[in-house]
């Protein structure tokens, strides 16, 4: 039994197995408490996978996914695992074994899954941020639901490794808060680089039929404010060709444009 575990009045995490690993002191994660979705390995636990069947027939896991290594390495303290719907397979976050966990924002509804226990522990405040995977909605799902924030970021950008994969081509490692510098702050650990200003870009396609069934005054202030995007941050170094699609909001028609030196619009040649 985790003596650390949170007062869990929402359900939001399994009673089997409470994993506790303290996080390193002096990190940027230092403050910060996490649960994680009950796919991924901590080395001495069982890992459920939201199924009593597959709880009894797997071995206790030896080897502690790398992505809880990160967190806990930069500080973070994991608390313990959160239920998820059987085997991942739900975006409603129900779990007929294991039971719901309930919504703290909106009691009388469904949390959203299949990462339900993540998002609801981290609505419920019983941890500052919790891990779950996505395959198709379920950390963007039960983030709604439960009125936090929710990242799913680009698949395979994170280690799935040590996790139990619903689809591997779709599988995603995502996480919740309900602060969005936590948020941020977590993304930066697990990502592992900073975002690269100067993106070396090919092209932006928007498609001109799209926007012509869009309302002109909203068009126009669209178009204007991805121009205005594309100019402010400088894509493109100095010596660099690049095409992409340029939007004059003074006319009804989308123009292909190349800067040779995005810094100086006297610089663009028009290609009709």
């Amino acid at each position: 039994m985790n003596k650390n575990l949170p007062v869990d009045q929402f359900n939001a995490f399994i009673q089997c197995g409470q994993p506790y690993i303290a996080g390193e002191t002096n990190k940027p994660l230092s403050n910060f408490s996490f649960g994680i979705k009950d796919i991924f390995d901590v080395a001495g636990f069982p890992t459920a996978f939201g199924s009593p069947d597959w709880l009894n027939t797997h071995p206790v896991a030896t080897q502690t996914a790398p992505a809880v290594l990160d967190l806990v390495q930069q500080g973070a303290t994991l608390v313990g695992k959160t239920h998820t719907d059987e085997l991942t397979y739900s975006i409603l976050g129900i779990n007929a074994h294991y039971g719901t966990p309930t919504n703290p924002n909106y009691p009388n509804r469904i949390p959203g899954g299949s990462s339900s226990g993540s998002a609801v522990s981290v609505a419920g405040k019983l941890v500052d941020f919790a891990i779950g995977s996505d395959t198709g909605g379920s950390v963007r799902t039960p983030a709604s639901f439960c009125g936090i924030y929710g990242m799913r970021p680009t698949h395979g950008r994170i280690s799935l490794k040590n996790a139990r994969p619903l689809a591997k081509s779709f599988d995603t490692l995502g996480w919740f808060a309900r602060d969005p510098e936590i948020l941020f702050e977590v993304g930066k650990t697990l990502l592992k680089e900073e975002h690269k200003s100067n993106t070396q870009a090919i092209e932006v396609i928007a498609p001109k039929q799209a926007w012509e069934i869009v309302p002109d005054g909203l068009r126009r202030l669209a178009l204007k404010r991805v121009q205005e995007i594309f100019i402010r941050n400088n894509v493109v170094n100095k010596d660099d060709s690049l095409y992409y699609w340029l939007f004059d909001t003074k006319v009804d028609k989308i123009k292909l444009t190349e800067y040779k030196n995005v810094s100086s619009l006297d610089s663009t040649k028009v290609i009709e």
